[in-house]
């Protein structure tokens, strides 16, 4: 273990700098330079005379500092994942909506399904001065956000203002601890098993290995490096309609693969929604690698099994698009992936879906896990004529 230098022991600060900062290399990255921040490392200053001063001109947090010894960008592993996949075959690309680039049809209709009018009406009336004693005087609370009809959800109005109270006490608990992954997946699964649903089940992701690898883009001659998510939205064998496709599906094919993994219990199940969770410190741009590459190898699942149940080639741009989340602490992502006519994917979004930091978003964000349990309606139907060939399906 390196011992901190004193003025007997090693006089020049400077050697013990190096030594500190060549042991904490990373293995993965030799080579590669490493900094130390020395801002904020009171022991180090104290040693070496540079402790500053109170004063705003010394200020640490003011002072100029170079991220790395060459003065250029320290390499951020999650930015280079990003451009890894990007340049693989088929490439995987994240993309805003501009008024330049035009979604396609079958996209367009998801997202205004998901999206359109978002947080309109989102909070019952009947509940509009609970809302406004809990919320502080900076939370915004616009008049469209109040519904202009009677509450149409299952749950009751009792039952969604406990609900919303208790999630976001947890979410700020969790913010206000810095909490870790864990207890952010929990609230997470918590806010998605909300919203009942027969057709639909949550199913634990974390252990699950996406499988077969040919599933995924390749660069360089190999495919690119395998992920994981947390969560996924699957259709539940509990809904009688789905469980005899399951029961057709093993009547035809022994041991039947319908996902990306080789999870026991995930592997013969047709996944809807992915989810990423990570803590209020996780790295955005490292979730969306996750959750880009686990539905990029979904994508190219459902068009093998569209394939082969069809007899047929299927086309990459008839596939219906996913529905996926990050999860960055309070802050959920929706995305729309889907494949274009030459295999390339595209992950539509980050798009703004609630979270959990204020009452409203909580509201927002159940509203838009509504939005997805409608939209598997529809996505079921055509699974089962499309991919499983099965007989006739539904439309838009």
């Amino acid at each position: 273990m390196l011992q901190s230098p004193t003025s007997r022991s090693c006089p020049n600060i400077e050697v013990w700098r190096r030594e500190v900062a060549a042991s904490h290399l990373n293995p993965k990255d030799s080579g590669s330079p490493f900094c130390v921040d020395e801002r904020f490392d009171p022991v180090l200053q104290e040693m070496d005379g540079s402790t500053p001063s109170l004063s705003l001109g010394n200020s640490p947090a003011l002072s100029s500092y170079r991220s790395s010894p060459s003065g250029r960008r320290t390499a951020v592993p999650s930015r280079t994942q990003r451009f890894d996949i990007l340049d693989a075959e088929p490439s995987i690309r994240f993309r805003q909506p501009t008024q330049n680039v035009s979604l396609p049809e079958r996209v367009q209709r998801v997202y205004l399904q998901l999206l359109k009018d978002q947080g309109v009406g989102v909070i019952p009336m009947a509940l509009k001065n609970e809302i406004k004693a809990a919320s502080d005087a900076h939370t915004l609370l616009p008049d469209y956000a109040f519904a202009t009809t009677e509450h149409p959800d299952c749950l009751t109005l009792a039952s969604l203002w406990s609900l919303v109270l208790s999630v976001y006490d947890e979410g700020r608990k969790a913010q206000e601890g810095s909490e870790g992954e864990g207890e952010w997946f929990s609230l997470a699964r918590r806010v998605l098993l909300a919203i009942p649903s027969q057709r639909l089940e949550l199913v634990n992701m974390q252990t699950a290995v996406l499988s077969p690898i040919t599933l995924l883009p390749v660069t360089n001659g190999r495919a690119i490096q395998p992920r994981k998510v947390d969560l996924a939205l699957a259709f539940s064998a509990d809904d009688r309609t789905v469980a005899a496709t399951y029961a057709r599906v093993r009547h035809m094919v022994l041991k039947p693969t319908l996902s990306q993994t080789s999870d026991a219990k995930a592997r013969g199940m047709a996944l809807l929604a992915n989810v990423e969770v990570k803590s209020s410190a996780g790295d955005y741009l490292e979730a969306s690698v996750q959750i880009g590459t686990w539905v990029a190898a979904g994508l190219e699942k459902l068009r093998l099994l569209a394939t082969e149940f069809s007899g047929t080639e299927y086309a990459c741009d008839q596939l219906w698009p996913l529905p996926c989340w990050t999860v960055v602490g309070h802050t959920w992502s929706l995305h729309i992936a889907y494949k274009e006519r030459d295999g390339t994917v595209i992950v539509q979004g980050p798009f703004p879906s609630g979270g959990t930091a204020t009452h409203l978003d909580i509201l927002i964000l159940l509203d838009t896990i509504r939005r997805v349990h409608r939209y598997a309606e529809q996505y079921w139907a055509w699974f089962q004529r499309d991919i499983l060939s099965l007989g006739p399906g539904a439309d838009f």
